[in-house]
């Protein structure tokens, strides 16, 4: 026998089920925006597509850079070249950094502060760059510019940031110049720096034989003592002199 249906009031609204109600909301949704929805995915799609084929182009020039820098070699010829043709890159850095080490080794100081000052913009990121400030430094001084290398030299060995044997090593060769220069005071002051920077690295122990060969500063001389009175001084009496006498 079959349930008697319950009777609907008409005045009564109409239940919706919450289920069905989203579904159509979700249709109606997607038949309003399907493309728009189309066109983002797209677009995020192409985005990773893109950055991926950006990545790989990266590295394959990155690898062929670094091909292009081991195949120049020891060349200086080809090293001066592959700087040029990659302009601002680190390995361009690197390579007029062994340009530069190689006029300071033939003593060919006024070159060698230019290539080293070439290299520290291409090598801004890097650990090398506080290294060719200091070979800029130490080729100006060598090359007869006393004035800007010794700036040079102190702005190294004050810098807080920089590497602490780069550091102390500074520091010496201020202390080298002032001794060279016979400017023992300022060598005693950079002495007394780099012992600030590092007491216990060999730099320190070659500033310190260094400074053991200046003169030492003379001692305060003692203060003059009173002439002594003679010892009858105090006895001596002296009688007026009498006229007709």
């Amino acid at each position: 026998m079959s349930t008697p249906l319950e009777p609907v009031d008409p005045a009564e609204p109409k239940k919706i089920d919450p289920i069905d109600n989203l579904t159509e909301n979700l249709q109606l949704f997607w038949f309003k925006y399907q493309n728009a929805i189309y066109a983002v995915v797209v677009v995020i799609l192409l985005a990773i597509i893109g950055k991926g084929v950006w990545d790989w182009n990266k590295e394959r020039v990155e690898k062929a850079i670094g091909a292009e820098y081991a195949a120049a070699g020891a060349s200086t010829d080809k090293l001066r070249a592959f700087a040029t043709a990659h302009e601002g890159h680190t390995l361009s850095g690197v390579a007029l950094l062994r340009i530069a080490d190689e006029a300071y080794s033939l003593a060919k100081y006024s070159d060698a502060a230019a290539a080293y000052d070439k290299a520290i913009a291409a090598l801004a990121d890097s650990p090398f760059a506080a290294r060719a400030r200091l070979g800029v430094a130490v080729s100006k001084l060598l090359a007869g510019n006393a004035a800007e290398g010794v700036t040079a030299l102190r702005q190294l060995a004050e810098d807080a940031t920089a590497f602490k044997g780069l550091r102390a090593e500074s520091a010496y060769h201020l202390v080298a110049a002032s001794v060279d220069a016979g400017k023992v005071e300022d060598a005693k002051k950079y002495c007394d720096l780099l012992l600030q920077i590092d007491a216990s690295g060999n730099w320190a122990q070659r500033a310190l034989a260094l400074r053991a060969t200046l003169p030492e500063d003379p001692a305060p001389a003692a203060p003059a003592a009173p002439a002594a009175a003679p010892a009858d001084a105090a006895l001596e009496l002296k009688l007026p002199v009498v006229p007709g006498k």
